[in-house]
């Protein structure tokens, strides 16, 4: 199974590129096939730089970003109102547990315990006393359930990453396109003044794409650590109370 959700998600990731790239050559493709532009006149200077015309311009590459802005922001709603509710369930289940277990309650009351939380965090602490009376049993049982956890919190977090590290290429793809066209929006003019406003404009578009990728990545990088973090300051609360527990439990 594991195997298999490395294969899709490898998969997805081609099917990404691969778009990407088929949007990039073809908008390569329909500038290039369009007429020499006409001078314009000194009125329309202007609105070459006007950023509706940037967006449009640079739209297949901008939607590609689009989406992948969509994708993250998905991803990390969807992440923190789990991790909250979790951190929420742990706050309130394992101090219960600790302290029952300094008041002297036995493995079977515990047990009982877990058994009406309904929280998806007692079954930690539920097979960690099922396990084994020996104190490195309990806490190599405990140590498997918080992995597991861990990776059940973590899930499509790993796909917030790499739109974080992908999104400022994607970005630079659009510029580096953008410049092209703008050198062939030079070689279709004739005069000079008009080739130098046909650059700038085709820099100014090309920018752009750069510019968004950086607005995408940024948000994905901030929200990619933050949860990362989370996850990984729960797993150690997480694991400081079944150290507690076991080590109350196995003293009896």
């Amino acid at each position: 199974m594991k195997m298999r959700n490395i294969i899709s998600r490898r998969s997805l990731a081609a099917i990404v590129v691969a778009a990407v790239m088929l949007i990039a050559v073809q908008a390569m493709c329909q500038d290039a096939a369009k007429p020499p532009v006409a001078p314009a006149a000194s009125g329309e200077m202007g609105s070459a730089f006007e950023i509706r015309e940037m967006l449009i311009a640079g739209w297949p590459i901008l939607s590609v970003l689009l989406l992948m802005s969509i994708i993250s922001i998905a991803i990390a709603v969807e992440r923190y109102i789990i991790i909250k509710r979790t951190e929420h369930e742990a706050g309130t289940f394992f101090p219960a547990v600790v302290e029952s277990a300094r008041a002297g309650k036995g493995k079977t009351d515990i047990l009982t315990f877990c058994d009406q939380a309904p929280h998806s965090v007692s079954d930690i602490v539920s097979r960690m006393i099922k396990e084994s009376d020996d104190r490195e049993s309990m806490l190599r049982a405990a140590t498997r359930m918080i992995q597991l956890k861990v990776k059940e919190l973590e899930t499509r977090v790993a796909t917030l990453g790499t739109v974080a590290n992908t999104a400022p290429f994607v970005g630079l793809l659009g510029t580096v396109i953008g410049i092209i066209k703008a050198f062939q929006s030079i070689s279709a003019t004739t005069a000079s003044q008009q080739g130098t406003k046909a650059l700038a404009s085709g820099i100014s578009e090309a920018l752009v794409t750069t510019a968004f990728g950086l607005f995408v990545a940024i948000p994905a990088v901030i929200l990619y650590n933050h949860l990362t973090q989370r996850i990984s300051r729960l797993a150690t609360d997480i694991d400081v109370c079944t150290s507690e527990i076991s080590d109350k439990l196995t003293r009896k």
